[in-house]
């Protein structure tokens, strides 16, 4: 199971994620593996199939943007695109839905604006600028945390205090929880 929240605050997104990895068996335990990472100028934020989270994370090469284009635009066409040709050149595709590992989620950051991103490649942005990826409760349960402490005023504490409210609730949610900010 997976959680990452993220928010917008003051022109960044600031995102957190736990460090969770549940095999078949239902077995949870604590992993090296960040699922906050950087790609070029973007945040990205992966729950869901491991396999799905190592090519964004270390093959993906997130599109370079011009200071003049829309960032709407980037994320709905070169971002998803981006990842759909990574995806087909590493056969992800054929090989997840063999194996039945098709779903993942992706909360992206770029220039102070959220944007989610599931393994369909529909893509939102949430009208109150806070946003989560991975299991359904922990995710509710976190944003629902994060919008009872507006104003924020320390984005990064709001964020692990979230978070940690929703890992109280879900066994299967616990820290640490990794910080990256735009």
């Amino acid at each position: 199971m997976t959680l990452i929240l993220a928010l917008e605050h003051r022109g960044k997104v600031h995102m957190v994620g736990d460090r969770i990895s549940v095999d078949s068996s239902d077995a949870a335990r604590v992993v090296r593996d960040a699922k906050v990472f950087r790609s070029g100028e973007w945040l990205l934020g992966v729950a869901g199939c491991w396999r799905a989270m190592s090519l964004l994370k270390f093959k993906l090469r997130a599109p370079k943007i011009s200071a003049s284009d829309d960032v709407e635009r980037a994320v709905n066409v070169e971002l998803v695109d981006s990842i759909r040709s990574l995806f087909i050149a590493e056969n992800y595709t054929k090989e997840a839905a063999e194996e039945g590992e098709t779903e993942w989620q992706m909360l992206a950051g770029l220039r102070g604006k959220l944007f989610f991103v599931d393994s369909e490649f529909s893509v939102w942005r949430s009208a109150d600028g806070i946003d989560g990826a991975g299991h359904t409760v922990a995710v509710a349960a976190g944003t629902a945390a994060l919008s009872a402490q507006r104003p924020i005023s320390r984005p990064e504490r709001a964020l692990r205090k979230a978070a940690q409210i929703a890992a109280d609730g879900c066994s299967a949610i616990r820290g640490p929880f990794d910080y990256l900010c735009t």
